[in-house]
């Protein structure tokens, strides 16, 4: 300084040099209007002229810096907006702070920032070209409000302060540089895309945006759709990605529109990310890949929204940092929400895309809605080596697929639901744990397979199809209530274990036999709350897998007579067993559980009951500890009940000379039942008397043999009979004058053949009948023909012969 001519080069400036430029650049006028690149040097050549250092024309007062830095940084120059004017007119700027001082000489100076502020609103309605080397336009100043809302064409590159927002509005959009932390973009009216860049806040606000490229947006802070916004197909169109990352909170607002990419990916270290219900709610669509990531100071919270992905679901990091409350949906294709990967797809929920284990946290629903004929629904294992559903897990009649589980642990909260026309297959679940609140389903249309499944939900489980357990079934609190044309089936080898009085199976139990050894199995059945097991002891003569179905019924069975020494069945509850498959029983037993006190019965007269060919057959019994077992075998399914011994009474008989009572002495029956005894007059003698109780029954005197029946026999009885001598001389004729016909009376039935013969007084016989012996005391013989007169009747019985005379009239 101070010399005529002043130069100097180096590869870099010291303090010293520094200083010197400082006081040469607050000397003079420095023009960096004139930048050429320097060939073959990665920086650039600045030409400074100092007008005033040496008044001369010559080029000796020219300096030239090669990359002319200071500390790296190319020197900028800074102008400001005034507070009002349109900002594509050089004469709205300054270089002052304030917006006064100097205008710049051009919008297109190299490494020049042109602030807008110092005012809080502000649109562009020209076009704005800002197109100088490394210069850029930078809306806002940190610290206050700011709003540029761009209308017209801005051909430059824009940093976003802090607290300031921009909006583009128009067709010709700025390129996005630095959006800071707290600064907002809008995209509205006519922009026609959205620029990819690492937004903060971002708002589309009424338009169909499209994309020329594959690309990713980034968002830090809110994204919110408004107005009617929709997202383009991202799978057979152009590939954009929108991406979630950050510390802070963000919070996403559809307002009724599709939040939609390709693939979309919240990486969070820390803050909550949260979706707004507000007008219409939110709906999440990724076409290919959902994917979260979210560290232990983050959490995602999808406020019960929607979430559509047409491939695979990836969640890792803390499982803590998960609040699902919402539904999954694996989509294929719905018109303006997503479009999938098609048939053959394989699914994955899974940690991630480059770890196949289980995902951190559990979804809440899940819906398999994907037409993916030929591929997989890969529900993933490893890690914890659990698949948790909160709430539904549901396939719906438009999917297909395979659905796999691994070796997972799938925990349901709520329903497991498969609907009518669902064209996929479900491999064998190894483990599930239904452990809701209130009463889940499993709803099918067929047969579900599980290896082992465990109910923890004191409001219940309902099966509503065929459900198979290979293993276990584990009871730790509920009960399962089986709808009709429903069935729980057990493997030959299954076990039931933590079954009680308040978890046990509501409705009918299958249970698999292969009849190899003889086995004894206990079906855990119940009515509503009233639990009783039905107990099974079977030898099969043949191998054949046949199928066992017990179920207990709180109601008494049609009408069923009950054989001698049963006085009852209970009506509290019965059991039918059914038998499926081609059994040959050689003998089985059945045992069931009773409450003493409730029977108030004598524990001793406690049998087990079964319907046989309409009536109840008594399979006897032995009551020990609560609980009553057959004694004797069935060989047939049917109706099985408890049912109550009768008490024995006993009934004495005895008779007199003259004839026989059968039974004789002293006879044990069952209360309640019936017993007929016979009384016979040996010959020559008749029934004189017939004692019943200490009363004479008079029907019975007279008689060669008689029957009578004791009926429903509840006290000890007694009978006797007595016998008398015939004596046949003892005969009434009549009428006698007879006209057609003459009847003979005995005085006791007959006993031997009587031959009754009509002679005229020339002796010659007019007519003849024969009685035959039996329950009779009274014949006849017809006078037709014969003509009035007087006549003989002589009777021939046995040794006897007794003669009348007898008048014929007309």
């Amino acid at each position: 300084v101070g010399e005529d001519e002043v130069s100097w080069t180096s590869s870099g400036i010291d303090n010293d040099t520094l200083h010197i430029f400082q006081d040469i650049y607050q000397l003079f006028e420095v023009d960096f209007s004139s930048v050429d690149e320097a060939e073959n040097n990665p920086g650039f050549m600045v030409r400074i002229r100092f007008d005033g250092l040496k008044e001369t024309e010559d080029d000796e007062n020219r300096v030239t810096f090669n990359n002319f830095s200071l500390h790296g940084v190319p020197l900028k120059y800074n102008f400001y907006s005034k507070p009002d004017g349109d900002l594509a007119d050089l004469s709205t700027w300054g270089s002052e702070p304030d917006g006064s001082g100097d205008n710049p000489g051009s919008f297109h100076l190299h490494t020049a920032l042109f602030y807008v502020n110092n005012r809080e609103e502000t649109d562009l309605n020209s076009a704005w070209d800002v197109t100088g080397i490394d210069s850029r336009v930078i809306v806002g100043d940190d610290i206050n409000n700011m709003t540029l809302t761009v209308n017209s064409p801005m051909n430059a590159v824009v940093d976003v302060m802090e607290n300031a927002t921009l909006e583009l509005a128009g067709i010709g959009l700025p390129r996005l540089n630095n959006l800071k932390t707290g600064s907002g973009v809008i995209i509205s009216n006519e922009a026609p895309f959205i620029p990819y860049a690492s937004y903060h806040n971002l708002k589309i606000n009424s338009i169909d945006p499209s994309f020329e490229e594959d690309g990713d947006i980034e968002i830090r802070g809110d994204l919110t759709l408004e107005g009617t916004v929709q997202m383009p197909d991202a799978r057979d169109a152009v590939r954009y990605d929108l991406k979630f990352s950050g510390s802070g909170d963000q919070v996403i607002s559809g307002n009724g529109n599709i939040v939609r990419g390709y693939n979309i990916t919240f990486d969070k270290s820390g803050g909550k990310v949260s979706f707004s219900d507000e007008n219409g709610g939110t709906i999440l669509a990724s076409d290919n890949q959902l994917t979260l990531n979210m560290g232990a100071g983050a959490m995602f919270e999808d406020s019960g929204i929607d979430i559509y992905a047409g491939n695979s679901v990836n969640i890792a990091g803390d499982a803590t940092s998960y609040d699902f409350t919402g539904t999954l949906i694996l989509a294929d294709f719905e018109e303006g929400i997503v479009r999938g990967a098609g048939e053959g797809n394989n699914f994955n929920i899974r940690d991630s895309g480059s770890n196949n284990s289980s995902a951190v946290a559990g979804l809440n629903n899940l819906v398999v809605r994907a037409a993916n004929q030929g591929g997989e629904y890969r529900f993933r294992d490893g890690g914890n080596n659990r698949f948790t559903v909160k709430g539904d897990l549901v396939f719906e009649s438009t999917a297909s697929g395979r659905i796999r589980f691994y070796n997972n642990q799938v925990i349901i909260g709520g329903n497991l639901i498969i609907e009518n026309g669902f064209k996929g297959t479900v491999d064998t679940l190894n483990r599930i744990l239904f452990n809701g609140d209130d009463l889940q389903q499993i709803r099918i249309p067929g047969i579900i397979h599980f290896e082992n499944l465990t109910l923890d939900n004191p409001g219940n489980l309902r099966i509503d199809g065929i459900v198979q357990v290979g293993t276990n079934l584990l009871f730790e609190t509920g009960r399962i209530l089986v709808n009709e044309n429903s069935l729980p089936k057990l493997g030959i080898n299954a076990t039931i274990s933590g079954y009680g009085p308040h978890s046990f199976i509501d409705g009918p139990l299958g249970i698999y036999f292969d009849n190899i050894e003889p086995r004894e199995v206990i079906f855990p059945i119940g009515d509503n709350d009233y639990f009783n097991p039905l107990s099974i002891e079977t030898v099969h003569v043949n191998t054949n897998k046949v199928l066992y179905i017990a179920e207990l019924f709180n109601e008494a069975p049609g009408e069923h007579d009950l054989p001698g020494g049963l006085l009852r069945v209970f009506d509290d509850f019965h059991y039918t067993l059914d038998i499926l498959g081609d059994y040959h029983i050689g003998a089985a037993y059945a045992a069931a559980n009773y409450d003493q006190a409730n029977l108030q019965t004598d524990e001793d007269l406690l049998r087990m009951a079964k319907t046989d060919n309409g009536a109840w057959k008594n399979l006897g019994g032995e009551g020990f500890a609560g609980e009553i077992r057959s004694t004797i075998p069935f060989t047939s399914p049917g109706i099985f009940a408890l049912a109550e011994q009768a008490l024995e009474v006993t009934i004495t008989s005895s008779a007199g000379e003259g004839g026989t009572i059968d039974p004789t002495g002293t006879y044990t029956v069952y209360q309640g039942s019936d017993k007929t005894y016979e009384i016979r007059a040996g010959n020559g003698y008749h029934i004189s008397n017939l004692i019943v109780d200490g009363d004479t029954i008079p029907e019975a005197q007279g008689n060669f043999v008689y029957f009578h029946t004791f009926s429903h026999i509840l006290d000890d009885r007694t009978i006797h009979a007595e016998f008398e001598l015939n004596n046949y001389l003892e005969v009434n004729i009549y009428p006698n004058p007879a006209r057609n016909i003459l009847w003979v009376e005995f005085m006791q039935n007959i006993e031997y053949v009587a031959i009754l013969s009509l002679y005229n007084t020339g002796g010659s016989k007019v007519a003849e009948k024969t009685l035959a012996p039996g329950d009779n005391t009274t014949g006849s013989i017809s006078l037709d023909g014969i003509d009035p007169g007087i006549y003989m009747l002589e009777i021939q019985y046995g040794r006897y012969n007794i003669s009348r005379r007898v008048v014929i009239i007309r």
